[in-house]
């Protein structure tokens, strides 16, 4: 999701108004999230800024997970996820006649999986961890369509 919208998605420093609920139950979780697709002010990018201007989108993301209760300081997570922008987004190399660009869904797909592989038995906050991250973006907006990261992490 890094390279998509007009101004990235609202992550750290640059966030946006939004709302998200969740529900679990049983270790699975189902939760979703609305933001405004375009924040701070792209004609002044420096200080924090909320603009609700007309025409901006929303960002939706949808996500389901499942993290099963462990005994311990172990975590097991895996969850799949959609997002999208209300607002279209312009083609990279497709143009209607008068040579503006088409206009194409901003959307993707993402699966992630972590994992405590090691925990010391003396202390189950220290140990060995890892993540898989898979993510796809529309080929027709994004210069990269899909994106993976293998990582460890020890502690």
């Amino acid at each position: 999701m890094a390279q998509t919208g007009q101004n990235g998605p609202p992550i750290f420093p640059m966030g946006a108004p939004g709302v998200r609920v969740k529900y679990t139950s049983s270790g699975f979780y189902l939760q979703g999230a609305l933001t405004d697709g375009v924040h701070g002010n792209l004609n002044n990018p420096h200080g924090t800024q909320i603009r609700l201007d007309k025409g901006d989108s929303t960002l939706s993301v949808v996500e389901f997970g499942y993290t099963p209760s462990v005994e311990g300081e172990s975590f097991d997570k895996t969850a799949v996820g959609l997002w999208r922008y209300s607002a279209r987004a312009n083609d990279l190399t497709d143009v209607d006649a008068l040579g503006n660009p088409m206009h194409r869904p901003d959307q993707g797909f993402y699966f992630l999986a972590e994992r405590t592989l090691h925990a010391e038995q003396n202390d189950p906050a220290q140990g060995l961890s890892g993540f898989v991250r898979f993510g796809t973006v529309n080929q027709d907006v994004c210069q990269a369509d899909w994106s993976g990261n293998p990582g460890l992490h020890s502690a």
